[in-house]
């Protein structure tokens, strides 16, 4: 029994200690393809280049031999501001991930362990996305999207295509975000203003509904997740406490 119990944490760190190889590899290869970019790359035009939008793009070419139409980064105060609460989000993420690792020592057994992990990428990307309008880089340059039905821009099928991994997240953490009543009320209505937030950016408003949706929303996010990551560590650390006092 107890050999197997070794077995079994000799294994589970393995996997934590390769995951964790694998993810500084994937940070270096990301800086070295950064490095690459950054001297290969020349703006060629800049402006108002395209039919179905007003806004501000340059069309760059990369290597001298592909060119695709990036969106500059924004300056806008509300989404710079919604940025640093999903980079917020990530850092408490990140930190309850590290604080479930240090007292349960499961690592990759604990699915809270994997959720504030997935959760610390995700929310770092959205930061991403948020600052550098990485959707609307990637809609840009796949204009048939527009030949989706009610997809007036393409990078509304690029938002509309999160959602596919959010349902994924939600679908295999569901006992998880089930646990607490409390932050599952918060959470639900971080799910419906994200649900405006992307209407909104399908569908034109004369009011800024998708930049407000998404403060509250990530507001939400923060509330819930902070509650479900205290309600967890304090049910370990009074489970702690009643098996050392038996």
């Amino acid at each position: 029994m107890v050999r197997n119990l070794m077995i079994q944490k000799s294994h589970s760190n393995n996997r934590f200690i390769i995951s964790l190889l694998s993810l500084v590899a994937f940070i270096i290869l990301i800086l070295i393809f950064a490095l690459v970019l950054k001297n290969n790359y020349e703006v060629v035009e800049k402006g108002r280049l395209l039919e179905y939008s007003s806004g501000f793009v340059y069309k760059v070419r990369l290597f001298d031999k592909f060119t695709l139409i990036v969106e500059p980064e924004c300056h806008n105060v509300r989404d710079v501001f919604t940025s640093f609460l999903l980079y917020g989000l990530a850092f408490i993420s990140l930190t309850y991930a590290l604080l479930i690792a240090k007292i349960t020592k499961c690592k990759w057994d604990n699915k809270y362990f994997k959720m504030f992990v997935t959760l610390f990428f995700g929310m770092s990307y959205l930061g991403f996305d948020e600052i550098l309008g990485i959707h609307e880089s990637i809609g840009h340059n796949m204009v048939f999207l527009m030949e989706l039905p009610f997809i007036k821009r393409p990078d509304d099928a690029i938002i509309v295509s999160y959602l596919i991994p959010v349902s994924g997240f939600l679908y295999y953490f569901r006992r998880e975000l089930l646990s607490n009543r409390t932050s599952l009320w918060v959470l639900a209505g971080a799910v419906f203003f994200l649900s405006v937030a992307t209407l909104a950016d399908v569908f034109t408003f004369k009011i800024p509904v998708e930049e407000i949706s998404e403060i509250i929303a990530s507001l939400c996010l923060i509330t819930a997740f902070l509650l479900l990551g205290l309600n967890y560590l304090n049910n370990i650390i009074e489970h702690k406490s009643r098996t050392s006092a038996i």
